[in-house]
């Protein structure tokens, strides 16, 4: 079974995914860490999201239908077709 996912990249992300807004189709069962290993198709693009050990960088933030998924089960998180994947670089200010 195929489902299909839309990822959001935002602010400096968006600048290196070259695209506000994609879908993309994934086999079952995906998580996000799989729907991210699709994404990253460069080393650029790795190293925008993962840390050198494959972590999730922690100045990297995911929603998954607006929870971010550190309240969820992190890069586990399981997908369902129609889910909404939001990607924002950590924002900081004052």
């Amino acid at each position: 079974m195929t489902i299909s996912v839309q990822v959001d990249f935002h602010f400096t992300i968006q600048q290196v995914f070259g695209d506000r807004s994609i879908r993309i189709a994934l086999g079952s069962p995906p998580t996000v860490r799989t729907l991210l290993d699709a994404v990253c198709t460069s080393g650029e693009r790795r190293a925008q999201i993962f840390d050198d050990s494959g972590r999730l960088r922690s100045d990297v933030k995911i929603l998954r239908n607006g929870r971010n998924i550190v309240f969820l089960d992190g890069l586990e998180t399981e997908l369902a077709s129609g889910d909404k994947i939001a990607v924002f670089p950590q924002v900081v200010g004052g």
